[in-house]
């Protein structure tokens, strides 16, 4: 039997779909003017450090890069809870790329260490001459690098998603959840002796209440946290020697995509899971 073209048997499945996909996975800016960033993770502490590429985004879009000494950058940092702590603007110069040293940003900031705390996200809005053709925003996901204390090297993680948008100062986030709960299983097998760090962020404009199950051959462990707006959480899972675990994130969430973290004595890379 079919009902409108759909087997019966199918029917659960559509209304589930439909249920779960019930706002846009990622919404258009209200203002066609808007920029657009990912809210990508800054760490700042005794072990970590941060890095972000800096690249005239607008200027390689138009072949304009002679004039990328009048286009500017505009930082905004956010803390654990998804509070902005204050903004940097970043002057364009003659070079199309540039490193920037979160670290250095944060300490100039002027706000005591407490308040920064240790880590939580940021976006970079770009200037523009003039609208994009075809109806569309400029976007930064560009590459974050992180450097742990100990070793001599960065590992480079790009953007996960279109996540805020700013139009004359004013901030919109642009990703959906739906009414129901939906598993995202890690993409990568935890392997020891290791320690990993999962850092997700909430790019949605509520509150997210998040479950993580940790699963290896000896147990099976649920935590349960709640992460506000703009915020982010960090968790960390220890991986024994000739131990594997495997992570689940359930979320209304669309798409909990967390950034991995992974170091050993010696040793540290980092992902997307």
């Amino acid at each position: 039997m079919k009902i409108k073209g759909h087997n019966i048997n199918d029917i659960p499945n559509i209304l589930r779909r439909k249920l779960y996909l019930s706002s846009a996975f990622v919404k258009r800016p209200e203002s066609q003017n808007a920029v657009i960033s990912d809210l990508f993770v800054w760490r700042s502490d005794k072990y970590w450090d941060t890095y972000f590429e800096l690249l005239d985004v607008y200027g390689l879009i138009t072949c304009d890069l002679d004039n990328s000494t009048q286009r500017d950058s505009i930082f905004k940092f956010f803390n654990i809870d998804g509070e902005l702590l204050f903004e940097k603007v970043i002057i364009g110069n003659n070079f199309a790329r540039n490193t920037v040293f979160i670290r250095n940003l944060l300490d100039n900031s002027g706000i005591d260490k407490e308040i920064l705390g240790d880590y939580g996200t940021f976006s970079v809005f770009h200037s523009i001459d003039k609208s994009i053709d075809f109806e569309s925003s400029l976007t930064d996901r560009g590459y974050c690098g992180y450097e742990r204390s100990g070793t001599s090297f960065r590992g480079y993680v790009h953007g996960n998603f279109d996540a805020i948008s700013n139009s004359e100062n004013k901030l919109e986030l642009l990703m959906g959840y739906g009414k129901l709960r939906q598993s995202y299983n890690l993409q990568h097998i935890l392997t020891g002796p290791s320690t990993y760090e999962i850092a997700l962020v909430n790019p949605t404009n509520k509150q997210q209440s998040v479950k993580i199950k940790i699963t290896n051959m000896e147990s099976e462990v649920y935590e349960k946290y709640s992460i506000p707006s703009r915020g982010l959480k960090i968790i960390k899972v220890n991986v024994l020697d000739n131990q594997t675990s495997r992570v689940k994130i359930i979320s209304k969430m669309y798409m909990a995509r967390p950034t991995v973290f992974r170091y050993t004595s010696n040793s540290m890379d980092v992902f997307h899971g």
